[in-house]
């Protein structure tokens, strides 16, 4: 019969021997990487294959291995070209091109026109003079600011069907034309009743074609589209810009079933019109709320605010220098330097992250950090020390030992 102590002595030594193996808490399996030194500290040799434990998996249940890339200066300014590249949409892009060609103001249903023909009070629209005066009105900001007459009595209101009725003339198709084709239309049809007739239109209420602002806006909702083009700057200004929860790194321009990005926080602190597209009608400008825009820290660190991991990105930037300082830095005490990772899923194929690894103890590395920009969902991983696994392996067997010790002391005695 196995007495207790020798028992006690094999499972000791079983579990001391393998300690980190039996390590709580999460970690990243990496012991089989091969390091190499470098200049900026260890680096992960050869591209080593990483079997990343986070319960993603393959269709045959096989864990997803993913392939760590060594963050270096090379790494950091491919990724610099690449957001540089990324930031002028309006240069490349085929909706902003084609809002660009857009060209006059073509009427639409629920338009309201107005009429003047000069001599002809019976034919002239209700106040049409006076109407056409007062278009435009001055805003407190020495704005010239549209104004929407609110009576059809004003004008004449473009049916669903796109006509309206003027007298000598009936039914008049004007929806798809610009003012200058009604106005010549009208004037050839006019001539056969009245001699050389004089006569000029104008809209005074733009209702047929609208511009949409959403999402994390102080007064989200339509704006009227008018003979003015309106761009991505008129759209924000008449909302009253953005709420203090608004992402305006990651807005989109939306039409139709298309969409692209348009850095709002490029354009209005730095000046880049290249992002200020104009709109056309039924253009959507969406702004998302910046909590859609965090980074989670985990392992080693000493906490954030209330003790929170999760950071949440400033104007859709942050670099992960920022990420591990707003989560309360290293924990000194428990950290392994060295073994700095940042897991990036891959939206194309999510069982198949990406994972970056720096080595922090550099001074080298320390730069680079501040440089290494993180994207949306980022996780970034402090490995603990073996050390300290090993010693919460041993903090957690002391008590079974301990036990056992005693109920061997009494039964012996």
């Amino acid at each position: 019969m196995v007495r207790i102590p020798k028992l006690l002595i094999t499972i000791f030594s079983t579990l001391l021997l393998g300690g980190c193996a039996y390590s709580p808490g999460l970690y990243i399996p990496d012991s089989h990487l091969a390091y190499e030194a470098h200049d900026n500290g260890l680096q992960v040799k050869n591209n080593s294959l990483l079997e990343v434990a986070l319960g993603l998996t393959r269709d045959d249940n096989a864990v997803a291995p993913a392939f760590v890339t060594t963050i270096d200066a090379n790494l950091v300014v491919s990724q610099e070209r690449e957001q540089v590249s990324r930031s002028r949409p309006g240069d490349d892009n085929e909706l902003c091109r084609k809002a660009a060609e857009s060209g006059e103001y073509r009427v639409g249903p629920q338009d309201v026109l107005s009429f003047t023909v000069w001599d002809h009070p019976e034919l002239t629209s209700p106040s049409g003079a006076a109407n056409a005066a007062m278009m435009t009105a001055i805003s407190p900001l020495g704005m010239t600011v549209p104004q929407v007459v609110p009576s059809d009595a004003n004008g004449h209101a473009v049916s669903s069907r796109g006509t309206i009725f003027f007298p000598y003339v009936g039914e008049v198709l004007v929806a798809g034309h610009t003012l200058e084709e009604i106005r010549s239309a009208l004037t050839r049809t006019l001539a056969q009743h009245i001699l050389n007739p004089q006569l000029d239109v104008h809209v005074v209420a733009y209702r047929s074609k609208k511009v949409y602002v959403t999402g994390e806006i102080k007064t989200p909702g339509a704006i009227a589209v008018t003979d003015a083009p309106i761009s991505v700057v008129d759209a924000i200004a008449r909302a009253q810009g953005f709420t203090p929860e608004a992402d305006a790194f990651r807005a989109r321009l939306i039409r139709g079933k298309q969409s692209c990005p348009i850095n709002l926080t490029a354009l209005f602190k730095n000046g880049d019109i290249s992002q200020n597209c104009l709109l056309q009608d039924g253009d959507i400008v969406n702004v998302p709320n910046r909590n859609d825009s965090r980074v989670y820290v985990m392992g080693e660190v000493k906490g954030g605010v209330a003790g929170s991991n999760v950071v949440r990105m400033n104007e859709g930037r942050m670099d992960l220098a920022e990420a591990i300082n707003l989560a309360g830095g290293l924990n000194q005490e428990t950290s392994d330097a060295k073994r700095v990772f940042v897991i990036r899923g891959v939206s194309e194929n999510p069982t198949a992250p990406l994972v970056y690894h720096l080595d922090l103890s550099n001074p080298g590395a320390l730069l680079l950090s501040t440089r290494f920009a993180l994207k949306p969902l980022d996780v970034v991983y402090v490995a603990t020390s073996d050390i300290t696994r090993w010693n919460r392996v041993v903090s957690q067997i002391l008590p079974l030992v301990s036990t056992l010790a005693l109920t061997n002391y009494y039964a012996t005695h």
